[in-house]
């Protein structure tokens, strides 16, 4: 019978699954558990049907719930681990990233000290061949966020903001996305707004959700979440970069003041990826560069050239090499007065470059 329910609708597969539940508080582990846990393990990562996984998964939260704590505690190792591994096919790790939508209703507050551990995988699957691997690991992401964005920020936080400059570009799509859902959750906006009408430089974030943010991120952290995000609108891959777009101008409330108030953190980001080995980081970074240039205009020059003149002193030719093609592009974005009002550092630095051993510089 309950093989059947499992199969069928999400509203009788979630009624089906606390009757499971049930019958385990009633009847105890030994009872049920010799043949019911392992056809649930087998159903979990069943090849035929992602109904099956789905509900197996939600009849394991609630038989693991039914069970206690210290089952949990048991369960959640081997579940994360088996979600890990690179090397399982599709459907098992289609199972396996179901469980984290699952359990975390069974255990609300204990599930807390798994957050950590899980947003890695979920990240990884996010970037999985398979959509409907994909899928089920957004739907993972967007349950852990919502129901943790404020209890357990500092566990989410910093797996997303790396997740911002993974090499791959679907992880930095979803680890976008993951962190505009956070934001909207904690400043209280509505993500589902549309930007897409506006220009570039509209912003619809509120004084409300900019006290908000920094409230429950703190300075440091919204400054490097925020760098990040405005690194991703000058992404390499065009669904990054609208992504980043549109949380941006949901969250910010003045694009050149909130600009100001990173700028630090935003130059060590971006000196970071212009030293980088990857071609793409390094292009990111110039044109972030060419972009506040544009953005601010000739106030963030003095602050721009130093730092730059320094990076062509770095041993590091990927480093030099960065610096240049961040030259290149302020002085594409750079007026030809603004370019004369700062020749006596300009021209030094370029004259630096232009003798530098390496010859890609």
């Amino acid at each position: 019978g309950s093989e059947m329910c499992i199969r069928d609708s999400f509203k009788v597969r979630a009624v089906s699954s606390r009757a499971l539940g049930a019958m385990v508080r009633g009847m105890g582990e030994a009872s049920v558990g010799e043949n019911l846990l392992p056809w649930l393990m087998q159903t979990l990562t069943s090849e035929t049907s992602s109904v099956d996984r789905s509900g197996a998964a939600q009849g394991l939260a609630e038989v693991v719930a039914a069970l206690g704590v210290e089952k949990m505690h048991k369960t959640m190792p081997e579940i994360i681990k088996t979600a890990e591994r690179a090397d399982i096919a599709p459907h098992v790790k289609d199972g396996y990233i179901l469980m984290f939508i699952y359990m975390p209703s069974a255990f609300p507050e204990e599930f807390t000290q798994y957050i950590g551990q899980i947003i890695n995988p979920i990240l990884k699957a996010l970037a999985d061949e398979n959509e409907y691997v994909r899928d089920t690991a957004l739907r993972a992401g967007q349950r852990i966020v919502n129901l943790y964005a404020e209890s357990a920020i500092t566990l989410l936080l910093p797996e997303l903001e790396k997740g911002l400059f993974d090499d791959n570009w679907r992880i930095r799509f979803s680890s976008v996305q993951l962190l505009g859902d956070l934001l909207f959750r904690v400043s209280g906006v509505s993500g589902k707004m549309s930007t897409q009408t506006a220009s570039e430089d509209d912003n619809f974030g509120t004084e409300q959700s900019h006290k908000a943010i920094i409230r429950h991120l703190g300075i440091e952290r919204r400054n490097r979440v925020l760098a990040g995000l405005y690194m991703g609108r000058s992404d390499v891959s065009l669904m990054v970069r609208q992504a980043a777009l549109h949380v941006w101008k949901v969250v910010v409330t003045n694009t050149p003041r909130t600009l100001r108030e990173i700028l630090p953190t935003l130059f060590s980001l971006l000196l970071g990826c212009l030293a980088s080995k990857s071609y793409d980081k390094r292009q990111v970074a110039a044109r972030t560069l060419g972009d506040l240039v544009r953005k601010l205009g000739e106030r963030v020059l003095p602050e721009i050239i130093p730092i730059l003149e320094k990076g062509l002193d770095s041993d590091q030719s990927d480093q030099r090499q960065g610096v240049c093609i961040g030259l290149s592009e302020i002085m594409a974005s750079t007026s030809r007065d603004m370019v004369l009002s700062f020749v006596n550092s300009l021209v030094p630095t370029v004259r630096k470059a232009l003798s530098d051993p390496l010859p890609e510089s």
